[in-house]
């Protein structure tokens, strides 16, 4: 979800970049755990929808349950929870109204984590009560860019078509994968979750 601006706003994270530890067959032998595309596609696609609808139904407990736990280190998943329900409450509604997986990466494997870059595109809705319309001008100019492009739909609400970047990220004894988005109200945030290595071997 667009919700790039909360968790920036929310969290301080400490940096998590470290030395390989693994032999490089080592490595090879825990990447090829996930060496099937077409699965991984499925799982991530899988996944997304479900964050998705969870976000889109105001459930924002299930929708941060795909996030990586390191998110919530220094902001409780309650507290996070309690933003999301906050900025609703002051009369922003956000909701997906498409999703389309274009590609993933290869899997890396990081000091017991396994991680892959999806790519994707978007179509999302924000709508704005009569309260929360003076918002408008001040969130379409953090995500018109060169990834985002914003449209007027009305005079309460944006259309957001977004060229998405998220890291999928797995513990090794997990069969679960979390989700992290990168943009640039993410940008920090992301640098100190998926170390230099990884994003310079996924890209």
């Amino acid at each position: 979800m667009k919700y790039g601006i909360i968790l920036l706003t929310l969290l301080v994270l400490t940096g998590c970049n470290g030395e390989a530890k693994t032999e490089s067959d080592e490595k090879e032998k825990n990447e090829s755990k996930w060496s099937d595309k077409a699965e991984l596609e499925s799982i991530f696609e899988r996944d997304l929808k479900d964050m998705i609808a969870a976000f889109n139904a105001g459930d924002y407990v299930t929708g941060t349950d795909y996030m990586p736990e390191e998110v919530f280190n220094y902001a409780s998943k309650e507290q996070m929870v309690s933003q999301f329900e906050t900025i609703e409450n002051m009369g922003m509604s956000m909701s997906y109204l498409e999703f389309d997986l274009k590609d993933i990466s290869k899997v890396v494997f990081h000091e017991g984590k396994y991680y892959s870059r999806i790519l994707s595109s978007s179509k999302s809705k924000i709508v704005f009560n009569e309260y929360a319309r003076y918002l408008m001008d001040e969130f379409a100019g953090e995500y018109d860019d060169s990834e985002s492009t914003i449209q007027r739909d009305s005079d309460s609400s944006l259309i957001l078509l977004s060229n998405d970047i998220n890291y999928a990220i797995n513990d090794e004894d997990s069969e679960i994968w979390k989700y992290l988005r990168s943009d640039k109200q993410m940008k920090v945030i992301v640098n100190r979750i998926v170390p230099t290595q990884v994003r310079i071997a996924l890209d």
